[in-house]
């Protein structure tokens, strides 16, 4: 990918999941009082969408900030391998506290919230 191109947008459903090989991506809040805010980067092997497991849908745009190459994983696909091995089960679910953890992710659980 150059950068500039999306990965994901804000909107869109959740029907995969990313993990970049090379290269940056920012998660940009298109929300009308975020003004553009950057809400978390993901660098070489960062999950990036595992936050739109849980609504379905992508709240943010994901954006690549130069040249990357990333491994793009069909969502149905992960959940069945990790159906079938519990470490990796593990690691995705560890990733997604991670995610979910993470300040501006939008998820009441956390305490964390967009500020106007």
């Amino acid at each position: 990918m150059s950068g500039g191109e999306t990965l994901h947008a804000a909107g869109q459903p959740c029907e995969r999941v990313s993990l970049p090989l090379l290269g940056c991506f920012k998660v940009v809040s298109r929300a009308p009082h975020a003004n553009g805010r950057i809400l978390s980067l993901h660098l070489r092997g960062d999950w990036v969408g595992l936050d739109a497991m849980v609504s379905g849908w992508h709240a943010a745009d994901a954006i690549a900030v130069g040249s990357a190459r990333v491994l793009t994983i069909e969502l149905q696909a992960l959940r069945q391998a990790c159906k079938s091995d519990p470490d990796l089960f593990a690691m995705v679910q560890a990733s997604m506290r991670r995610v979910l953890a993470l300040p501006g992710s939008g998820f009441p659980c956390t305490g964390a919230r967009d500020t106007p």
